[in-house]
């Protein structure tokens, strides 16, 4: 687009030296045109985002919060027959973590600065490595009456890990960029 616009100001030179008054008008009813594709892609462009932010943010609110929420349950269970109380501090200390994590998703599906995103991501994975942590010591000194528990936390927890990526993943566009392939 900024070759587009680069050309278009050395032909209007051009055609201003030759004094083509039909040429001029002719790039004239051409710039007009320009400038009301350029507008067209800006708003295909922030219908996009507001998309992929959607799409986004009903994975996290549908899969994401009942994924969640069947990690807590597991959690609670453990916990409930736990009488070590690391144990179940730590296990609590999970349970927030997974929720936190599950706000700041919402905070970080619709954020475009660059420094805000990563610093978001930096706590998700703080809290994520808390998560891992506890379930890995949880599960190993948990009881065998709650060994069905701790597999589904464990499977709840893989599950919540893989629809999370899959939010992220999905493509960053800020409102106001354009692809190489659009005019600017």
């Amino acid at each position: 687009a900024a070759e587009i616009d680069e050309l278009k100001t050395t032909l209007a030179e051009l055609i201003t030296e030759d004094g083509r008054r039909e040429e001029g008008e002719k790039l004239a009813a051409f710039s007009a045109k320009w400038q009301e594709l350029k507008e067209i892609d800006v708003r295909l462009l922030d219908l996009a985002v507001a998309n992929t932010n959607l799409k986004a943010a009903r994975l996290m609110a549908k899969d994401g919060a009942a994924t969640v929420d069947r990690l807590i349950k597991s959690i609670d269970a453990i916990t409930l027959a736990s009488s070590d109380i690391a144990v179940v501090r730590s296990l609590a200390t999970a349970a927030t973590s997974a929720a936190r994590i599950q706000s700041l998703l919402f905070i970080h599906i619709p954020e475009s600065g660059d420094v805000e995103m990563t610093a978001i991501e930096a706590q998700i994975r703080e809290l994520s490595a808390t998560v891992d942590v506890a379930l890995r010591e949880g599960g190993s000194s948990a009881s065998t009456t709650v060994t069905a528990a701790v597999a589904d936390a464990m499977r709840a927890w893989s599950d919540y890990q893989r629809i999370m990526a899959e939010a992220m993943r999905m493509p960053p566009v800020k409102s106001g960029e354009i692809t190489s392939s659009a005019p600017a």
